[in-house]
């Protein structure tokens, strides 16, 4: 057996120099924070090779927070400024070494790290190992610590041929389990957790996590690759049919294309055909029009040429007629007298129009005048005048008057005539235009000044609105510098205090109690009702934040008040005083209100004033500083002290409104009769002038009229007959010279649109159609091959001509069909674009997508079809095969050795329990099945699998288990997987739990009594004390150590036999340590068993050797002492 003997500490944590032996048993205690787990941590990193301290500090009641660093440099604490802190600093080496003694071949050997610190970030370490004890200058040259260097030079010197050493601590673990009796690596595994030993855990989880090792770790990595291989086929089986569908579907829309575009040729030859046809037919029918329009122009020419010559001579009659007439003396006197009456007719007709316009301008002025003057007058009388301020009522009342005065100047001119205009003349004209332009002037300006008014009233009406939605809100609308104040302070002594400050107005904590003094406390208080107030000793940090931001947001109608002083003044209120009529709840306001209304004394008359220094009626008549004078009502017009001020200041807000309402309209009506007398219009200079000029022509009048009756009775006189009958003669023959001049015309007309016809067909529309018609025929031979032609197109034509009578019946039933075919041609062309651009981009083909030929995917399709895809599907059969042999040879084989395994294990360990009784109590482990997995395991286990020529493919074998085989498969394959990242995470999950036998397995620890009744601790777990519960897990611990160290099965104690509990038997109590402790010592285990003081009674006196670590300030130590000496170690 290898004993663990001593261990040493150089410039371990507190530890500067210490070497600690140990027995059999070894009991370590010492205060919280003494320096117990400092010495578990040194063992552990021995006996792990480990210096990453990933285990440092970790028992069973806490988390590891210690670092190698930390124990190295003696780490005290760390600021927040400057980081850790530490004991030692500079250059220094330490030392964690372990000697064991060999029981069987009388022996000792150490095992131990030395570590070279050159900075914080800068450590060296080196692993060593030599036969024999420690030696006695316990690696010290004088009082220094031998470093690295020398170390090496001292085990050359010392040990040469007996010693081992390295600086990697995975060699140093193997030779160190080696000497200790060829340990195992799960040695370090079941040595961490017996150190952070936690009892209070599910049974299930703790016996298959720290009892049970697995011997033979299921790699299906293999398997899992053939597996891939196999999906990696059937993915690329499944990529040659998503190919070969994608293909299939090309080749298909292909076909529909070529089917629609022959349909289309047809329906194309079928109508083009028809067409020539009746373009032929066309062509016929306008070569003889063509020959009746000459016919019917030579016959029109003939007619023409026959008008003509009658025209000439009606032309030569009427010319004689003409001679005759002017050469005629009485005709000629008859012209001169008709050329004078007409011109005098003029002239009259011109005078009298001129008088008309002139009286028309300016009636047509003065009666708009008078119309938009009554209409301004009329609106303005029709509204509330009375409801404006009086400088507005004022100029309302002067335009009015100036319209009144302006309608009596010109009621006389309603009714003008000419001789009024003469009257009137130029300058009364000018005169009325400029009173009109006057009018027309002020009512502008008062428009003007009223829209400016209208505005400032809407503006009011705007904020009172505002203030009414935030009163009947309940939020009374406080000056706005009063709540900047407030805002700032409240935001400045919150930053001060870390919390909320109650900041607050004197108006909104208190409440007039009557009415009747409501407004004189409103008026007398005036803006000190917006003081605010706040806690004594936040004043001057108030003070100062007003200071700050007085000018800047311009804060002048408020003040804080200074409380703190105002309590050394303790003011208090006079009996009559308005103090009496004013409550609040808040002690501060209070004080201010007392030294604020206190001494102003309530008077019921004028009388009473001068009694007192300072007093006050209810209806505002102040006596204060020997002085009397009335408050302004103003001051209390917006009530704002309590709660009930939002309800007054709300029905005055509501009134304001309403009266505010009213001045808009009346504005709006006033503005509106304004604008008659705005728009009117003046009389211009030129029209004056114009109006003037008229009337004083109108005396020439009388002098036209007798010229004119004068002339008429000299035409009268003359004898006219003979000239008479002579214009009648030349009045028939213009007449019918007009009538014979018209059918020539017409006639011609009709001529030259002959003409034009036959010029049209000539050069235009036979040209046209032959050339038509000859385009037509070359299409249909283009466009057609001349044997389809003949074989197939015309004699479906001449069918359908057959049945249809003519080629128009043709040319209207195929259009249509054609349309139809010619759209599923080009769905069918774009869907075979599509699909070939799908296919080409897919699979990274470099096809011509447009060429209208199929042929290269035509081929493409046919071989994939034919030789790939068969290909694949039989490389897919053969990888299942291999995939379900591995399966069965790599994962459900080793399963089953494995299983066997932790039987083996648990009946070793029950072997180990057999002979060890815990009081009446003896324990074994169970291993069963898991109900929900009992179908897999039995197929596991069956025997079957053990027996040649059966394998999963078998038909028995795979008759019996068909579905497990497929669960299991599909789980390993990933076959019920899903996509993603957190679907492989699913899945390699899913695939570890599978292949860990102890899913398969339930296992927990069976506790037999004296009667021989067994209850199995999963179910009886949490009926029992701490003590009850932790016993069983202990005896598991030591179980599995057992087994470890392989305890009755070899004669000698080849290996250590060492144990490490932190923090043991924590619930126990003492009849059940001492049980414990008697298990312990039959299994002939070494143990260091670390508790606190108030386990000592319990356990000091059942071990072989007490230990107990000391702590004084940055020094710790360790002590051996004698149980009944114990309180004077503790307090040393």
């Amino acid at each position: 057996m290898k004993v663990l003997r001593k261990l040493l500490l150089i410039h371990w944590h507190y530890f500067n120099h210490e070497l600690i032996e140990f027995g059999q048993l070894n009991f370590l205690t010492g205060k919280n924070a003494s320096g117990k787990s400092t010495i578990i941590d040194a063992l552990q990193l021995i006996l792990l090779g480990d210096t990453s301290g990933s285990f440092f500090n970790k028992a069973a009641s806490g988390r590891g927070n210690r670092t190698l660093k930390g124990y190295l440099m003696g780490e005290l604490g760390d600021d927040e400024d400057s980081g850790f802190y530490y004991i030692r600093s500079g250059r220094f080496t330490s030392y964690v070494v372990l000697e064991f003694f060999d029981t069987e071949k009388k022996k000792a050997f150490a095992a131990g790290c030395c570590f070279d610190i050159y900075s914080e970030n800068d450590t060296q370490k080196l692993f060593f190992l030599y036969d024999g004890e420690m030696h006695n200058n316990e690696f010290l040259h004088g009082n220094t610590p031998m470093d690295i260097t020398a170390l090496r030079s001292f085990l050359k010197e010392c040990y040469a041929g007996h010693y081992e050493i390295t600086d990697v601590g995975r060699d140093f673990r193997t030779k160190l389990y080696g000497k200790l009796g060829g340990l195992r690596d799960r040695f370090a595994g079941l040595l961490k957790k017996a150190v952070s030993f936690n009892p209070n855990v599910d049974i299930q989880q703790f016996i298959s996590d720290f009892v049970c090792d697995t011997q033979q770790a299921v790699d299906v990595s293999h398997m899992q690759e053939n597996i891939r291989s196999y999906k990696r086929l059937e993915g690329e089986a499944d990529v040659l049919k998503e190919r070969i569908s994608l293909l299939e579907g090309i080749v298909n829309a292909h076909q529909n294309y070529t089917i629609q575009r022959n349909n289309e040729l047809m329906y194309s030859y079928l109508i083009d055909r028809a067409s020539a046809d009746m373009k032929k037919a066309e062509l016929d029918s306008t070569v003889e029009n063509a020959k009746r329009t000459i016919e019917q122009l030579d016959v029109l020419k003939k007619k023409i040429s026959e008008e003509d010559i009658r025209l000439v001579k009606l032309r030569e009659q009427r010319d004689t007629l003409n001679a005759q007439l002017l050469n005629d003396g009485a005709a000629q006197a008859l012209e001169t007298i008709d050329r004078q009456i007409a011109e005098k007719e003029k002239q009259i007709k011109t005078l009298q129009s001129e008088i008309e316009k002139a009286l028309s301008i300016i009636s047509s002025h003065i009666s708009e005048w008078q119309k938009q003057t009554s209409a301004m007058l009329q609106k303005i009388e029709s509204t509330k005048t009375d409801l404006m301020q009086p400088k507005i009522t004022s100029l309302i009342s002067d335009i009015c008057i100036e319209g009144c005065t302006f309608l009596k100047s010109i009621a006389s001119l309603v009714n003008m005539d000419i001789n009024m205009v003469i009257q009137v003349g130029e300058t009364g004209l000018t005169e009325l235009s400029s009173t009109v332009d006057t009018l027309k002037r002020h009512s502008i300006e008062l428009v003007s000044r009223l829209r400016d008014e209208q505005e400032i009233l809407a503006k009011k009406r705007t904020g009172l609105m505002i203030e009414q939605q935030s009163l009947e809100g309940g939020i009374y609308s406080f000056p706005p510098d009063v709540l900047d104040l407030k805002a700032a302070v409240i935001s400045r002594l919150r930053t001060i205090a870390k919390q909320d400050i109650n900041v607050r107005i004197v108006a909104e904590v208190a409440e007039i109690k009557n009415d009747r003094w409501r407004n004189v406390i409103e008026g007398y208080l005036n803006t000190q009702k917006f003081y605010i107030v706040v806690p004594q000793e936040y004043f001057v940090a108030a003070l100062h934040v007003y200071d700050a931001i007085k000018r800047k947001q311009a804060i002048y109608g408020t003040g804080i008040v200074d409380i703190e002083k105002l309590k050394r003044l303790n003011p208090t209120a006079s009996a009559g005083s308005l103090a009496e009529e004013i409550e609040t709840d808040d002690v501060d306001v209070k004080i201010f209100l007392d030294y604020t209304l206190g001494r102003v004394q309530k008077c019921e008359n004028v009388g009473e004033l001068r009694r007192f220094r300072t007093s006050v009626t209810d209806e505002g008549m102040l006596y204060q500083n020997f002085v009397v004078r009335a408050m302004n009502p103003e001051r209390w017009a917006k009530p704002a002290i309590g709660q009930g001020a939002i309800q007054r200041r709300l029905e005055t807000v509501k009134q304001d409104i309403n009266l505010l309402t009213e001045q808009v309209t009346v504005c709006a009506g006033i503005k509106i009769g304004l604008d008659y007398t705005s728009r009117v219009t003046l009389l211009s200079n030129t029209e004056i002038e114009y109006a003037v000029s008229a009337a004083s022509n109108v005396s020439s009048l009388p002098y036209l009229e007798s010229d004119l009756t004068a002339l008429r009775k000299s035409r009268e006189a003359i004898d006219t007959s003979a000239i008479d009958s002579l214009k009648h003669r030349i009045a028939f023959l213009e007449k019918s010279i007009l009538e014979q001049d018209q059918l020539l015309r017409n006639d011609i007309e009709i001529k030259v649109k002959y003409e034009e016809t036959l010029r049209r067909l000539k050069e235009e529309t036979i040209p046209n159609l032959t050339e038509e018609l000859e385009e037509q025929k070359l299409i249909i031979t283009t466009e057609n091959s001349e044997d389809w032609i003949q074989k197939i197109g015309y004699p479906r034509y001449m069918r359908e001509l057959s049945s249809r009578g003519k080629p128009e019946n043709i040319a209207g039933a195929f259009p249509r069909e054609r349309s139809r075919v010619k759209n599923a041609k080009e769905d069918a062309w774009e869907q075979t674009l599509e699909l070939r651009r799908t296919y080409n981009g897919k699979y990274k083909m470099g096809f011509d997508i447009k060429v209208e030929s199929n042929d290269v995917y035509d081929d493409a399709w046919l071989e994939l079809t034919d030789n790939k895809l068969p290909d694949y599907l039989s490389k897919i059969t053969d990888a299942r095969s291999k995939a379900f042999e591995q399966f069965q040879e790599d994962f459900l084989s080793r399963l089953q050795n494995n299983m066997n395994n932790a039987k083996r294990q648990i009946e070793e360990l029950n072997s180990a329990l057999r002979g060890a009784s815990f009081g009446e109590d003896t324990y074994r482990f169970r291993m069963v099945p898991k109900q929900e997995y009992k179908r897999y395991y039995d197929m596991i286990v069956d025997e079957m699998l053990l027996q040649g020529g059966y394998n999963l493919l078998s038909g028995q074998f795979n008759s019996k288990y068909k579905d497990e085989i497929a669960d299991l498969f599909a789980i390993i394959t990933n076959e019920d997987g899903t996509g993603g990242s957190q679907g492989s995470i699913e899945y390699e999950k899913r695939v570890h739990e599978f292949t860990d036998y102890r899913t398969f397995l339930t296992f927990d620890l069976e506790v037999v009594g004296n009667d021989g009744v067994s209850q199995r601790l999963s179910k009886t777990l949490g009926k029992k004390s701490g003590g009850e519960t932790q016993t069983p897990f202990y005896i598991a611990v030591l179980a599995s150590f057992a087994q470890l160290y392989r305890a009755g099965r070899e004669k000698g104690y080849r290996t250590s036999r060492l144990i490490i509990f932190d923090e043991a038997f924590s619930k126990m109590d003492g009849e059940r340590i001492v049980r414990s402790i008697e298990l312990l010592r039959r299994f002939d285990f070494q143990v260091i068993l670390s508790a606190p003081p108030d386990k000592i009674g319990d356990i000091a006196t059942l071990v072989d050797r007490n230990l107990c670590v000391l702590r004084n300030g940055k020094r710790t130590c360790v002590r051996s002492f004698d149980p009944k000496q114990v309180e004077d170690i503790i307090n040393e």
